[in-house]
């Protein structure tokens, strides 16, 4: 939250700065000087430039996407969030491009009604 603030502040002088030149029509938290979208060349530089050091070579921003999609799906998040947060346009879509999780995730559900099943029957039995 610490770096939106500060992110906040930073477009605000920009807009100072950009006078009547300031155009940010979609709202945009990330921007160039003048409020519109950051390309995609700056976008995958500063990505390439955060990574050095601590992460693989040849990552891309697409890869990140994936990554969001992975950790979310595998960390409990439904499908129709996953979808909604990735802009796809449909679940259908989200789950054929993701499904290979759908079956270690299976057997995670399984573990845990396991799991259930067996606390409750043992609780219920004293």
């Amino acid at each position: 939250m610490q770096i939106l603030r500060e992110q906040r502040r930073a477009q605000l002088e920009q807009r100072m700065a950009a006078g009547p030149a300031w155009e940010n029509e979609f709202n945009l938290v990330f921007t160039n000087g003048f409020g519109r979208p950051i390309s995609r060349r700056t976008v995958y530089k500063h990505i390439k430039k955060s990574l050095a050091g601590i992460g693989p070579q040849n990552c891309y921003f697409h890869t990140l996407w994936h990554t969001f999609a992975t950790l979310s799906l595998q960390n409990g998040d439904d499908v129709l969030t996953v979808k909604e947060n990735l802009g796809h346009h449909s679940a259908a879509f989200t789950l054929n491009t993701y499904g290979h999780l759908t079956q270690t995730m299976r057997k995670e559900s399984a573990s845990r009604m396991e799991h259930l099943i067996q606390t409750t029957v043992i609780a219920e039995n004293f």
